[in-house]
């Protein structure tokens, strides 16, 4: 798709801010776009919505896989949430996402999400829970990241 409208060689910089001009969402699967200074910057002041499909050793059939399993949360994300933001899908149906903050060198998005993940006896059931993500540049380099979540107590049924 990127093809069909920049040029293969465009700067991701480039293309970012137009994509935030138009309107659209990105679905990528270059994790290292939100670590990237330039590329950073461009999504969050275009305001740009990323989707990001990563996993080890995930290939296109498994990328297609997730992808149609998010949909239906990626949907609601772009109707209900404020841009820039960036979402990665959940190992099960459903995706993790938060506004972006920053300030300074500092990049935050603290949120909450919904996903179908298997109870204590494994199951599968609606779970909900809390999330935080917080990176740290120094220099055109990540200094520091954590990735924290927790899931909610079930709800009874």
């Amino acid at each position: 798709m990127h093809d069909s409208h920049f040029k293969q060689n465009a700067l991701d910089e480039d293309w970012l801010l137009e994509v935030g001009r138009r309107g659209w969402a990105v679905i990528t699967s270059d994790d290292r776009i939100r670590y990237r200074t330039l590329e950073r910057e461009a999504a969050t002041s275009a305001g740009v919505a990323l989707f990001i499909f990563t996993g080890r050793r995930m290939r296109a059939p498994a990328q297609a896989e997730a992808l149609v399993r998010a949909l239906p949360a990626m949907s609601e994300l772009l109707a209900n949430r404020s841009r820039p933001f960036v979402a990665k899908p959940l190992p099960y149906d459903g995706v993790i996402s938060g506004p972006v903050q920053a300030e300074g060198n500092i990049v935050w998005s603290v949120g909450r999400f919904t996903v179908m993940a298997p109870d204590e006896s494994g199951a599968l059931q609606e779970r909900q829970g809390n999330f935080a993500n917080i990176y740290q540049w120094e220099g055109d380099g990540l200094k520091f990241r954590v990735h924290a979540f927790n899931f909610l107590p079930p709800r009874p049924r």
